[in-house]
């Protein structure tokens, strides 16, 4: 595996790898570069992971793994292998093995146009606004799409790529939910421009509490 420093793998010790990127800005990883670390990452988790398949068996994360190389088959941002390797590791479903960005790559999906200025509530795929840091909604106000995707869609994408053990997706929502902007940064965002709302008609929900 190349020397570079772009993701941190963690999972149940003693599992540390870095996964592929290299240089001090987001560089453009060829398809042999991340082949590389997917191969170094499949040979980790069979060596080291007790639990690899008490969650998925093992022609699901077969075909997971082949979807991965196929979708690599071109060159990738930093970013953009970040997220299909985080997709890729939640299907192991353990909660204590995830793919993390190094602070690069993070900062570069935060920067692109800026954090999204708000704190949320969300409980079944709605999302209120606990805060505004703007000042341009009003607390208890409903969010139904952020650039055009439903809020729906965006947990759904998010979900894709979060950890948690076997098939609880009540921890990824609080996960979510304490993260928002900055997870919708790294995870989902596409647009780079200023972020357009769809808000409900029916006035702020006094549901949009954190109590």
């Amino acid at each position: 595996m190349q020397n570079h420093e772009a993701l941190l793998l963690l999972a149940p010790a003693p599992i540390l790898a870095l996964l592929a990127v290299r240089g001090d800005t987001q560089s453009t990883l060829t398809p042999a570069q991340m082949q590389e670390d997917l191969f170094r990452l499949t040979e980790e988790f069979e060596s080291l992971h007790a639990g690899l398949l008490r969650y998925t068996s093992r022609e699901e994360l077969d075909e997971a793994f082949g979807d991965t190389l196929f979708e690599l088959e071109d060159d990738r941002t930093e970013l953009e292998f970040y997220r299909r390797v985080a997709a890729l590791v939640s299907k192991v479903r353990c909660g204590h093995t995830r793919a993390q960005p190094n602070p690069r790559v993070r900062a570069v999906a935060e920067s692109r146009r800026g954090l999204l200025p708000i704190e949320v509530f969300l409980r079944n795929d709605r999302l209120f606004i606990v805060r505004s840091l703007d000042g341009s909604l009003s607390p208890g106000t409903e969010i139904l799409s952020i650039d055009g995707i439903s809020i729906a869609a965006i947990c759904d994408a998010a979900f894709a790529h979060m950890s948690s053990d076997g098939f609880n997706e009540t921890f990824k929502e609080r996960q979510l939910e304490r993260s928002f902007a900055r997870t919708h940064a790294l995870l989902v965002q596409q647009a780079v421009r200023v972020p357009s709302w769809s808000r409900s008609q029916e006035g702020p929900s006094r549901c949009a509490s954190r109590e």
